[in-house]
């Protein structure tokens, strides 16, 4: 999942197995890569659940009272304590 924004530019990394579950695992997981666009370098590596709940703060909306989480593990529970803290 690539993307970019002024000087820099990344790309998110999800894999999953269906079996993790079984062991205790959450099915999926993976890694945000952000990079310098000048230098090429790796500036940033967040886990990918992190990286949505900073998503979820960065776009969300000041004002709300409640919330709902569409979706469940790692994902769900990341927006969801992000939101948390954002607001408080």
């Amino acid at each position: 999942m690539p993307g970019a924004v002024r000087s820099s530019y990344g790309m998110k990394i999800i894999n999953a197995s269906v079996s993790n579950p079984a062991r205790g695992l959450e099915r999926a997981g993976g890694i945000g890569l952000c990079f310098d666009a000048e230098t090429a370098r790796i500036t940033t590596i967040m886990e990918a659940g992190l990286l949505s709940a900073v998503g979820v703060d960065a776009l969300g909306y000041g004002g709300a009272v409640s919330l709902a989480v569409v979706g469940c593990g790692a994902q769900g529970r990341a927006e969801g304590l992000g939101t948390v803290v954002h607001l408080g």
